[in-house]
């Protein structure tokens, strides 16, 4: 009895082991790659990689490792120039906007939803900012990347900033978006980001990296906490052009795998309406 109960206890910890050991090796390869293309750009001294003069010595992966982790945020805040977003509120008062907040949290939390995009609908100021920074501090330790939108301020109201600044920080809180997110950068190395319009930055620079990192990550349970992405006030964007193009991205939003949510909150506009109206919940 004890040898059958030692075998069924390696048995149940065997997958959990393996799991761990792929989940490092991905972690290494990463590490690898955004040292690499660190060194190219000419952000790392090709002299400093793997160098045997340190006292003691220190193991070429984890001086990789250290150099990575050390540039990569610089690299992609140079490339990406994301907007730097203002402190979060304190959202809603207590025991008030329960019910919208319940209904959001049960959304989340249905993984079968086939609706990927969640617009909160509201009159100017009736407290959908409030609202989104509440939805924020309630998602615990799950990612999140946001933009909060605002009509006097030129930077927080250009729709050719959000997807490049969402980017950002996606990759600031996930180390797997971040690799993918730089190999994506390498690979527009001779374009400027600002250059792109909405719907190519979207594309490049956060559906390519997100599926890169689902695909990577699909030996992991189906409950992993991936990224969730909150755009505030997106009617305070300046109409155009480039408004137009980011209505376009925000509904290919749809066509993501279901792990990942993106929660709108606006006015009442016909344009978004048209666009996102039939793919958002609820």
């Amino acid at each position: 009895l004890f040898v059958l109960g030692s075998e069924q206890v390696i048995g149940a910890q065997f997958p959990n082991k393996l799991e761990k050991i792929s989940e490092e090796l991905i972690k290494q390869k990463n590490n690898f790659q955004m040292a690499m293309i660190l060194q190219i750009s000419g952000d790392v001294d090709s002299t400093g990689l793997c160098s045997t003069s340190s006292i003691p010595p220190v193991p070429c992966y984890l001086l990789i490792k250290l150099q990575a982790s050390m540039t990569a945020d610089l690299y992609l805040r140079s490339r990406l120039s994301p907007v730097k977003q203002d402190p979060l509120g304190q959202g809603c008062l207590a025991e008030t906007r329960r019910a919208i907040l319940n209904q959001v949290r049960e959304w989340l939390d249905n993984a079968d939803s086939e609706k990927r995009i969640l617009w909160i609908v509201g009159a100017p100021g009736a407290g959908k900012t409030t609202i989104a920074s509440s939805i924020i501090n309630q998602l615990e330790n799950r990612p999140y990347a946001k933009f909060f939108a605002k009509r006097d301020a030129p930077a927080f109201s250009n729709a050719r900033l959000i997807w490049p600044s969402i980017a950002f920080s996606l990759a600031e809180k996930h180390h797997g978006v971040k690799a993918a997110l730089m190999l994506a950068l390498r690979d527009k190395r001779s374009t400027d980001v600002q250059d792109n319009s909405a719907d190519v930055q979207f594309e490049s620079f956060v559906r390519g990296p997100l599926e890169t990192y689902l695909k990577e990550s699909g030996s992991r349970p189906r409950q992993s906490a991936f990224p969730i992405v909150i755009i505030d006030a997106l009617d305070e964007c300046d109409s155009g052009e480039d408004w137009n193009l980011f209505l376009e991205s925000l509904a290919n939003w749809s066509k993501l795998p279901p792990e990942f949510r993106l929660i709108v909150t606006s006015r009442s506009l016909d344009q978004i309406k048209e666009i996102i109206g039939a793919v958002s919940f609820p």
